[in-house]
């Protein structure tokens, strides 16, 4: 009995060993192919990290998300400094483009009319960090809302949750019964809701 045991939990252990080094190569193959949108701005005869099938999807699949975080970025500072957006979306990247341009404008109006800056549900991530950039000029700081703020159609502002919140990067308090996390462009909510990866 004891012989099986220490069997099982040795091939457990070598399970668990070879998933680490699986997921490890995995992320290093998604690294390879962020870095190739950056020297190139493409995402086409990506250059595998690694000689498996798998390597050569995430390194696709990390590219194509490094685009679109480009995408978006180019949106925001479009609003930002042009104050208006894009209105084609048929170039690549460009619907992402003009979302997070019309986001970041639409935080924009907001402040101008002493509104709060929080967006409504339904908004993509990418737009979130967006209207999050431009509620507050930076991709570092939480949305805050004022304390117990009473609005003409009696809505109560519950307060900044955010700042007590475990979000990694970004935090959004929609004054549901919750706050929402997100992340900076290249990192992904982790399964906890919070932390960034």
């Amino acid at each position: 009995m004891l012989k099986t045991n220490v069997s099982a939990f040795a091939l457990l252990l070598g399970s668990i060993f070879l998933v680490a080094v699986y997921a490890n190569e995995l992320s290093r193959c998604c690294a390879g192919g962020a870095r190739h949108f950056q020297q190139t701005h493409t995402c086409s005869n990506i250059k595998s990290e690694g000689s498996k099938a798998t390597c050569l999807r995430s390194a696709s699949i990390c590219c194509l998300r490094a685009l679109l975080d480009s995408a978006c970025e180019e949106g925001t500072d479009l609003a930002r400094q042009d104050e208006t957006c894009p209105s084609s979306i048929n170039s690549l990247g460009g619907g992402l483009r003009k979302e997070c341009c019309e986001c970041c404008l639409l935080a924009n109006e907001l402040l101008a009319k002493n509104q709060p800056c929080i967006p409504p549900t339904g908004f993509s991530a990418a737009c979130l960090r967006a209207f999050s950039r431009c509620c507050q000029g930076t991709f570092e700081f939480t949305q805050t809302i004022p304390i117990s703020t009473v609005s003409e159609n009696n809505a109560v502002y519950l307060g900044d949750r955010c700042a007590h919140s475990k979000c990694e990067h970004f935090c959004n308090d929609r004054g549901g019964e919750s706050v929402e996390c997100t992340c900076r462009p290249g990192y992904d909510l982790g399964p906890d809701g919070q932390s960034c990866v």
